[in-house]
């Protein structure tokens, strides 16, 4: 069929002939039509002046060598790939004194090192090809089974394991780990994995309250009385902190509103503020109006939440008390948000060994229980100093030995390195 469509321009109009190896299509136009196929040759045979005579396939060997499908001919050759590093190792084990001499005394039927065999000529150890080491076919193995496409630049388990599958020599295991510590590109693209470098370097202790403090933000909350961010103000040396609902998205300008109304009024202007790299913190408005005031500012290094870990510390208990007090109705957070605060300056931080209330007014905080006329206390003046003054003693020497207790367990897990200048 694919023929008569092929000569279609020649065949029409004129008669020919169908020579077919198939003896029962010589009869199809007297046949029964009965199924598709006999339908759709019919109607391509259609007007055409012909006739179909039986021709047997061995008299017919041309035609039908053509009318093959291609897909389904046998195989007339086959080809493979052939590892001609073979030959050469077994070359080299010819000219290798210890693979001679390990040859010679199996070949004399000797006792020798166990798991040494002779196959075909070739020297093996247990069943694997024995590489002399007079030859350079270690290095080009190594090579092979690491820095190949195939081995991927692996570790030295993996590239053992594949090497050992196929091929034995003493001191394999010691090859494999300095040719892999030879590796450059491995050298240059691995990722270490030693301790970070560097020892950690902790702030400096403040020397009175609200000095020093750090900011960050609380974003994502549900939208409550127009309110979806929280600003958390924290004092660095009593720990006191600030949480204030703020409306996002915000301007460095309208969070300097917010500071000057709700921690300036309180505790005046600082001497330095410590915060991430917000977009808030590094403009230009931001770090002008600070700088002003004779605020330095401490932004902490990128990708390195370590540098304002009180912040981290105070927004993850914030979340948690919200969390844990508004599961059932979340979007009314920013009411809880003064209990909140009042919770965490009154309970028992354990870096200052005191409550950040009583770190910053010098008394604890006042209970809620009921209040019982006639049980106040006058104490005098110089008396009251005097406790005032061993309050912030004593609260900047638990400060230094909680420092020593955090450099102490985070240096464990660093390394200590120096550099010069040009490094």
């Amino acid at each position: 069929m694919f023929a008569i469509e092929k000569w279609r321009p020649y065949l029409l109009g004129n008669f020919f002939t169908i020579l077919i190896d198939h003896q029962t299509l010589k009869h199809l136009l007297d046949q029964r039509i009965s199924t598709p196929s006999q339908h759709k040759w019919l109607s391509k045979l259609l007007g055409y002046n012909y006739t179909i005579e039986d021709k047997p396939g061995k008299a017919n060997t041309v035609p039908d060598l053509l009318s093959r499908r291609h897909e389904v001919m046998a195989i007339q050759s086959v080809s493979a790939p052939i590892f001609d590093g073979i030959q050469l190792i077994d070359r080299a084990c010819l000219s290798d004194p210890e693979a001679q001499a390990i040859t010679t005394t199996i070949s004399n039927g000797t006792p020798t090192k166990k798991g040494f065999t002779v196959a075909q000529g070739r020297l093996l150890y247990k069943d694997r090809i024995f590489v002399p080491a007079t030859s350079d076919w270690r290095a080009k193995i190594l090579h092979e089974f690491h820095s190949s496409f195939q081995a991927g630049h692996s570790g030295y388990l993996r590239t053992l394991i594949r090497v050992s599958c196929n091929f034995a020599w003493p001191g394999m295991r010691r090859d494999v780990k300095t040719f892999i510590a030879a590796c450059d590109q491995c050298q240059r693209q691995n990722y270490e994995s030693i301790h970070p470098p560097g020892l950690l370097q902790p702030l400096p202790i403040p020397d009175e309250v609200y000095v020093d403090i750090t900011m960050d933000f609380v974003d994502g909350l549900p939208i409550f009385d127009g309110y979806n961010a929280i600003t958390v103000v924290v004092d660095r040396f009593s720990k006191y902190a600030h949480f204030i609902a703020i409306t996002h998205p915000y301007t460095a300008s309208h969070i300097a509103d917010i500071f000057m109304k709700e921690v300036f009024q309180l505790h005046g202007m600082p001497r330095s503020i410590v915060n991430d790299k917000d977009p808030i913190f590094i403009s230009h408005f931001w770090t002008a109006f600070f700088k002003l005031q004779g605020t330095h500012l401490c932004r902490s290094s990128a990708y390195h939440p370590e540098s304002d870990g009180q912040s981290e510390v105070v927004n993850r208990s914030l979340e948690h008390y919200l969390r844990c007090f508004v599961f059932d109705k979340p979007s009314s957070w920013s009411s809880f948000l003064h209990w909140a605060e009042w919770w965490n300056n009154t309970t028992f931080h354990s870096t200052i060994k005191m409550s950040p209330f009583q770190a910053l007014y010098g008394r604890p905080p006042p209970s809620l229980s009921t209040y019982l006329p006639g049980t106040t206390k006058v104490h005098a003046v110089d008396t009251s100093l005097q406790a005032r003054d061993q309050l912030l003693k004593d609260l900047k020497d638990h400060m230094a030995n909680a420092q020593n207790r955090m450099k102490q367990h985070t240096d464990q897990r660093r390394t200590e390195r120096e550099f010069n200048e040009g490094d």
